[in-house]
């Protein structure tokens, strides 16, 4: 066997999926002596396969969510709970004055009674009028809270998948794995998987949490061309698999870059440099 045949099969045997005599093959060769970077495409190979089984750690959605749906189920209002007094006056046949001022006495205190059942209704309308208002708030707080639910549950799916290919690519006998090299103080960083006879790579990033207002980009280099290939927004602890297009490896690659760009991206890098990896 020899070295460029062993970094070929690297992936497969981080991953265990070579058989006993390709097995067998990789580990005599490891023995002999003259390597051309064998141990460093097997050691790369085996800090991607540790990588990806632990790229998506399970998080579940916040308490304040599921707390913002239940309130919304059990929304309601109380009931009113006191009727206005009434205040009935019974004539006595009494002298016509002491009738008169028994009737007075009857009016006022109606009016009075009206009063303070119209001012009852007012101060209940308004309590109710606040409770429509909070309930209405409540609903559309669960109703974001639901939205943001189902979007982390899609990105969830999305990153699932991706890492089951690169999985998939790494078993592949013809599949490199290149590590980006660090550019000045950099805290983030990448693997990229390929496979550029089948026209595909991946690539595994982690710390890829942008400040406010940016965003990192991934670029193919191709001669003095720099061509988008997608942004990187990472989950968890800025952890994500990104697949790059296959029509953009068509016309060959010669490396890969991350930068930290204005919020979006772009079509050409403005931002500083902060992943470089050589493909050639």
């Amino acid at each position: 066997m020899t070295c460029a045949e062993l970094k070929e099969l690297a992936g497969a045997y981080a991953l265990g999926a070579l058989d006993a005599d390709e097995r067998a093959a990789v580990e005599q060769h490891l023995t002999e002596t003259g390597h051309d970077g064998c141990r460093e495409a097997l050691a790369e190979a085996a800090r991607v396969a540790d990588a990806l089984a632990t790229a998506l750690p399970p998080e579940a959605p916040a308490p304040a969510t599921w707390a913002a749906i239940q309130r919304e189920i059990g929304v309601g209002a109380r009931r009113p709970s006191g009727r206005p007094r009434r205040f009935v006056a019974r004539a006595l046949p009494w002298a016509l004055l002491a009738a008169a001022a028994l009737w007075l006495f009857w009016l006022n205190d109606r009016r009075d009674a009206e009063q303070r059942a119209r001012a009852q209704v007012i101060a209940r309308a308004q309590d109710l009028t606040r409770e429509l208002d909070d309930a209405r708030l409540q609903a559309q707080t669960a109703a974001g809270a639901r939205a943001e639910c189902e979007r982390e549950l899609a990105q969830v799916s999305v990153q699932l998948e991706l890492r089951t290919q690169a999985v998939a690519m790494l078993e592949h006998p013809g599949t490199r794995v290149v590590g980006f090299a660090r550019q000045g103080k950099a805290s983030a960083g990448a693997t990229a998987i390929v496979n550029l006879r089948e026209g595909r790579a991946m690539v595994v990033a982690h710390g890829v949490a942008p400040p406010p207002g940016k965003d990192y980009e991934l670029w193919i280099l191709r001669g003095d061309q720099k061509i988008a290939a997608g942004l990187l927004r990472g989950t968890g602890a800025g952890q994500v698999i990104a697949a790059i297009d296959p029509a953009l490896l068509a016309g060959g690659v010669d490396g890969l870059a991350v930068t930290l760009e204005p919020q979006g991206g772009g079509t050409q890098p403005r931002g500083e440099l902060v992943l470089v990896a050589s493909l050639s």
